[in-house]
């Protein structure tokens, strides 16, 4: 399991970058991807977020997430924590992207359900997933609940029992439901971030 004082710095407020394209090859771009960390290390912010959705995670496979990771553990002071999207559809892919993102230099990471059949899987499932990538994570998972993109609803009962886990550390609400979010806050029994 990670260092207990790393999951003890994913508090505050985390910004979420943006990913930067070349306009005409299509490829991620470094230097204004180096510029804008700069900049958002300028800010009085208490983290960073790479690749969820405002960072077009989807849309980056797994060598430009890597690299970009990089990247940021290069410009980002090791005091600011980089909290690094890793999913995939399958549980080996995304314990294989967290295990690479780890190594790029990720703190943490956000962990999305799997999207592909995520209306059919049954809670058992989704806990089996989270449990797996947290039990192989060589840093601190969060978890990533945003509906609108997975169609993946998550249980309030399923969350309390998986932030029990000690390699799973809070939650990422994106739904915007603010009923829902309370009731997260009301399963998690030890402190962990929402």
């Amino acid at each position: 399991m990670p260092d207990p004082s790393i999951a003890d710095r994913l508090r505050g407020v985390f910004a979420p970058v943006t990913t930067p394209f070349d306009s005409v090859s299509g490829d991620v771009a470094p230097i204004p991807w180096r510029d804008n960390l700069r900049r958002w290390c300028e800010q009085p912010l208490d983290g960073l977020v790479l690749f969820g959705s405002t960072g077009e995670g989807a849309l980056l496979d797994e060598e430009e997430k890597v690299r970009l990771t990089g990247f940021a553990r290069d410009v980002v002071p090791a005091g600011i924590p980089l909290v690094v999207g890793a999913s995939a559809e399958s549980t080996r892919a995304t314990i294989r992207q967290a295990k690479r993102m780890a190594e790029a230099g990720a703190d943490a990471i956000l962990t999305h359900p799997p999207a592909y059949f995520g209306p059919y899987l049954a809670p058992s499932a989704l806990r089996d997933y989270y449990r797996a990538v947290a039990d192989e994570s060589p840093v601190p998972v969060l978890i990533y609940h945003m509906p609108k993109y997975t169609k993946v609803t998550l249980d309030a009962g399923l969350v309390g029992e998986l932030t029990r886990h000690p390699n799973i550390v809070g939650l990422k609400d994106s739904s915007g439901d603010i009923k829902r979010f309370a009731e997260y806050t009301d399963v998690c029994e030890r402190s962990c971030c929402l």
